[in-house]
């Protein structure tokens, strides 16, 4: 009897100190690991973003300068289909006549071309400017267009930007 209450007070006490280490053991694992994980995000070395949720999203945004008329293009990388959540466009009369234009937002691939236009507010009679919500969709190598959607009077200048940002996602 003696000895069985022993060896079940021994058993006990392994237990015991087996639980202890099991609860104990995973904190002091994840400090010491924590203190090895360092991550750096630097120009040379970006680290890259994807979501979280859908890792096939990367953000996507682009700012491009013209004098007039503003005609900006860029295409869509293999493998990547864009979509476009915003649209702007921000032009200011260097010289001659302010004239009230609408832009064009031109969705070209290898078998069809699709034209958005959208009509600017005009600001102080030498600025125009607009900014739309959009949901476009590009496939991969197709060229997004943007461009003056009417003629402009002949000697007018204008400076011009023009952005789009939204995000890419993987094409099989």
């Amino acid at each position: 009897m003696q000895l069985g209450k022993r060896l079940l007070m021994g058993v006990g006490a392994v237990a015991l100190v087996a639980t202890l280490l099991t609860l104990s053991a995973p904190k002091a694992v994840h400090a010491v690991v924590a203190a090895l994980v360092q991550v750096t995000n630097t120009t040379a070395n970006p680290v890259p973003v994807v979501s979280t949720d859908n890792p096939a999203l990367q953000p996507f945004g682009t700012l491009l300068f013209a004098d007039s008329p503003p005609n900006f293009s860029f295409t869509v990388p293999p493998g990547k289909t864009l979509v476009m959540e915003e649209f702007g466009v921000g032009c200011g009369v260097v010289s001659g006549t302010f004239y009230q234009t609408y832009f064009t937002l031109t969705v070209n691939n290898s078998t069809v071309s699709t034209s958005y236009n959208f009509v600017p507010t005009a600001l102080n009679g030498q600025e125009l400017i607009l900014a739309q919500a959009v949901h476009i969709y590009a496939d991969p190598g197709s060229t997004v267009e943007i461009g003056n959607g009417g003629g402009l009077p002949n000697g007018t200048s204008m400076e011009c930007n023009a952005s789009v940002s939204g995000h890419y996602v993987n094409t099989p």
